[in-house]
């Protein structure tokens, strides 16, 4: 099912945002040489943003549909080194979607001084009730709630030496077991900002 008409400008914005977020560092990179060692210093760090979501949930007719919310997530972290952070924070997909804490390990390839490639696992809490199928045929509905693995990909820009912007997508339900269960899915894509303390 495709993105709502909303949805799609809304994620246009971001894509855009992100993208003149990335020339203007590469602009004042261009201006000032390398960044700091700043940048690459273990320490903590905050980030917090704003994202487009689509997930499945039951409507309560022996059925399900797929939603395109709003949702976001707010993480405090700590970077080891330069390739390697963990974080734990809170993450919500949209409305229908209940989720609590979570926890991830990223890890950053740097492609120069100004951008990195970023990989992300790690696992949330949700507290949204599902119904599993098996190859399509619904096996059993329950109030389903516990943790999920989550896996995501990412390119991060350092906009100033503490600051830098994120954009990210991510799967919130990535377990084997629901490759051919069609009543499941959730996903997000996220823009954030990251502040290094």
């Amino acid at each position: 099912m495709a993105f709502g008409r909303g949805a799609r400008a809304w994620l246009a914005t971001a894509l855009t945002l992100g993208i003149a977020a990335a020339a203007g560092a590469q602009e004042s990179g261009a201006a000032a040489g390398q960044l700091p060692v700043a940048v690459s210093a273990s320490g903590w760090y905050v980030s917090g943003g704003v994202g487009v979501s689509r997930y499945r949930v039951s409507n309560g007719q022996d059925g399900h549909e797929t939603l395109t919310g709003h949702g976001g997530k707010l993480m405090l972290g700590y970077q080891f080194r330069r390739s390697l952070r963990l974080e734990a924070g809170a993450v919500s997909l949209g409305s229908d979607w209940r989720t609590g804490p979570a926890i991830a390990l990223v890890g950053a390839i740097h492609l120069g001084d100004h951008v990195a490639l970023l990989g992300r696992i790690g696992a949330y809490y949700r507290r949204t009730a599902r119904s599993e199928s098996f190859f399509g045929f619904d096996a059993r509905d329950q109030d389903e709630k516990g943790t999920e693995p989550t896996l995501g990909i990412g390119v991060e820009w350092y906009l100033q030496p503490q600051l830098s912007a994120l954009l990210e997508v991510e799967s919130y339900e990535s377990q084997l077991k629901y490759v051919f269960d069609e009543t499941r899915g959730a996903n997000m894509t996220t823009l954030s900002l990251r502040y290094r303390f």
